[in-house]
């Protein structure tokens, strides 16, 4: 978060964002000033000047750079609404069009050339195109005459020419032209029911519009200055070719175009021809391309192709590609709706998205990688980002944490500011971000913290913690001597059991208690037994590794178990190595069971436990019901059986049998498993 303007859980609203002098300008209410023209520069958001003094709101839009100076459109007791300017020192009314307290309704500020255009009403006639040259107001005409409106819409220039669709009651809404000295009307569908004009884009020497002339529907114009003249790309009879989202790329305008054939898709006008780019939803249906953008070097824009919803494409000049399906499947991760939600710096692109996971966040993609910016509202929840604005290496937007309410934030991408720590402590521990844990125990997490060095940025530090006890056991073997952790040395044959205490190092100042199990010996039991497909070892509590006699006693990947079940027949032995003491085995021949019933995946799918046991002991097979249980001794002898299972857990009983080395043979279907079972 970049600002937390009105503390609290409401949020300063910050709207109408605007780059300045190297500043973010935009309107925010910080509770006793009302909403107001605030600006956020070099990590710090202030308030530049209460306009409409008090807690009443100024209600700051339509922030516009024209001559060197921010203008807008504000509120006060004193003027109304009007057209305000900021020099970059202090606010002034720069017109006051409806004099007095009267509100003039400014809007649609459209710089063009050397003069600011804009629709004003000065309570005499309506609202009405007007300029301002920097010094004074003036209307262009009162198309509507008298005190009804002619409610412009937009403004476009073509050459010295400013175009815009107005209403007059004999016309309707059409194109009107204003030269610099006199507005005319080009009545495209004459009488009065009008043309509509709408996306009117300057490209090359033409306008391009979209109108209807009452008989060929609404489809794509063009003026060179002179004429218009109607394209009609969608042939059939009235029918409608609804161009829409007009997008100057590469001296191109691209939009949206409908065809009964295509359905809506992609197309662009060169100034002379118009032609669609792909059909990227083939046949009739419509991929409804929407969020046109333009980068340096490639046009983004979404589109639903019928397989993966609305989704983030590409056309580099060539092709149009899918970026990626963020949200799996049909589902779509964006709305078809504004193209605010989208924002380029160079050739990447910002956009508001949900992948069915993070809620609507801001996410980015550079040509290469789909990037979250932030899950601001970790999980699916959704932080309502909006307003999105490129400046200088940083996007800024509007969103809700739910904590601090709509706020101002900013992803700066100068800086990767994550980081992992791992933490090992014996007491209290107190995470960066500040939260306090108490309890043994592991524990990963991210902190979130606003960055000192980098204004704007958050910095992730995700945190490995190991909350752990100075106290310590240890089972020791050891061959022929040992030196304990304090130093204390031991060299006779036999077990001890005793406790050492050192300087901790993971809690400094505490001192850890180590209790020591050591059993000392100078040979390992390398007895070893084969049958029914398993190969074991007797020593207990070493480290394995299983042997091809066959094969000049190369080791076989991945047996380091106790006992091993080969896949082929043939001689086997095991190095055993018990402290510092390691030996081989005699080699044994074993006579494999696979492909009769055993193989390793069923051995890895049998769960037997606990083991050793004492009591109790569960076995469990989520392959098939198990059918028998059989237990043997370690010379193969039968102790006891269970027939009849039939299901995929059992549970029997151990303390009858005296302590040592068993093994439980399951069988399920067709199947026979080997386990090995320790009874102490």
């Amino acid at each position: 978060m970049a600002s937390d303007i009105y503390p609290g859980s409401f949020g300063g609203l910050p709207v109408a964002m605007a780059e300045y002098n190297g500043a973010i300008y935009f309107r925010a209410s910080g509770n006793a000033s009302g909403a107001e023209l605030w600006k956020y520069e070099n990590g710090v958001s202030s308030m530049v000047e209460d306009i409409n003094p008090g807690s009443a709101s100024s209600l700051v839009n339509h922030l516009t750079v024209f001559n060197g100076d921010l203008y807008f459109t504000a509120t006060t007791a004193t003027y109304g609404l009007e057209l305000y300017k900021y020099d970059g020192v202090s606010v002034s009314l720069a017109a006051d069009i409806n004099p007095g307290p009267g509100f003039s309704y400014v809007t649609e500020l459209t710089v063009i050339g050397s003069e600011l255009f804009f629709i004003a009403n000065d309570g005499t006639n309506g609202m009405e195109p007007w300029k301002f040259d920097g010094v004074s107001a003036t209307m262009l005409a009162d198309v509507n005459p008298g005190i009804d409106s002619s409610n412009p819409s937009h403004f476009a220039s073509l050459g010295t020419d400013v175009f815009f669709p107005a209403f007059h009651p004999t016309y309707g809404v059409e194109l009107w032209k204003y030269d610099g000295v006199s507005v005319t009307v080009e009545d495209l569908n004459p009488g009065a029911f009008g043309s509509d004009i709408g996306e009117m884009t300057p490209v090359g020497s033409k306008l391009c519009f979209r109108a209807t002339n009452g008989t060929q529907g609404y489809e794509l114009w063009e003026h060179d200055g002179t004429t218009a003249t109607c394209l009609d790309l969608n042939t059939t009879g009235s029918g409608d070719f609804t161009p829409w989202e007009f997008t100057l790329f590469n001296g191109e305008v691209y939009f949206r175009g409908f065809m009964a054939s295509t359905g809506y898709e992609l197309w662009k006008y060169d100034g002379t021809t118009a032609t669609m780019i792909q059909d990227i939803l083939p046949g009739s249906g419509n991929a409804h391309p929407n969020h046109l953008i333009a980068a340096n070097s490639v046009l983004y824009f979404a589109a639903n192709d019928g397989a993966t919803g609305n989704e983030l494409w590409m056309y580099d000049g060539v092709t149009a590609s899918l970026v990626g399906d963020l949200y799996p499947g049909s589902d779509e991760s964006m709305p078809i709706s504004v193209t605010e939600e989208f924002e380029v710096m160079g050739d990447t692109v910002f956009f508001i998205a949900d992948d069915g996971t993070t809620g609507d966040e801001i996410w980015m993609y550079d040509g290469n990688t789909i990037q979250l910016g932030r899950d601001i509202i970790v999980g699916s929840g959704t932080s309502y980002a909006s307003g999105l604005l490129a400046h200088g290496n940083s996007i800024f937007f509007t969103a809700d944490n739910t904590v601090n309410g709509f706020e101002l934030w900013e992803w700066n991408l100068d800086n990767v500011l994550e980081d992992t720590i791992t933490v090992v402590t014996c007491g209290d521990y107190t995470s960066p971000g500040g939260t306090l844990y108490t309890a043994q125990g592991t524990y990963n997490f991210t902190d979130v913290l606003s960055s000192t060095n980098c204004p704007g940025c958050d910095s992730l530090v995700t945190v490995d913690l190991t909350i752990t006890t100075p106290d310590t056991s240890m089972t020791v073997y050891a061959c022929n001597e040992y030196y304990s952790p304090a130093g204390d040395y031991y060299s006779t044959l036999g077990n001890f059991v005793f406790t050492d205490t050192i300087a901790s190092i993971a809690c400094p100042g505490v001192d850890s208690i180590i209790n020591i199990d050591l059993t000392i010996t100078d040979n390992l039991d390398l007895t070893i037994y084969a049958f029914s497909g398993v190969i074991f070892v007797n020593q207990n509590g070493a480290i394995y590794q299983w042997l091809d006699c066959d094969n000049g006693y190369a080791p076989i990947a991945g047996a380091t178990n106790q006992d091993f079940v080969p896949t082929v027949d043939g001689n086997y032995a095991c190095y055993v190595t018990l402290g510092n003491c390691s030996d081989t085995t005699v080699c044994k021949y074993v006579e494999s069971t696979f492909g009769v019933g055993i193989n390793e995946n069923d051995i890895n799918e049998i769960e037997l436990y606990p083991n050793p046991a004492t009591d109790l002991v569960t076995i469990t097979f989520d392959q098939e019901p198990m059918n028998t249980i059989r237990i043997l001794n370690m010379n193969g002898q039968l102790i006891s059986a269970f027939e009849g299972i039939e299901n995929n857990s059992f549970e029997f009983e151990v303390n009858q049998f005296d302590k040592g080395v068993y093994f439980i043979e399951v069988g399920a279907g067709d199947r026979k498993i080997m386990r090995r079972l320790v009874i102490q």
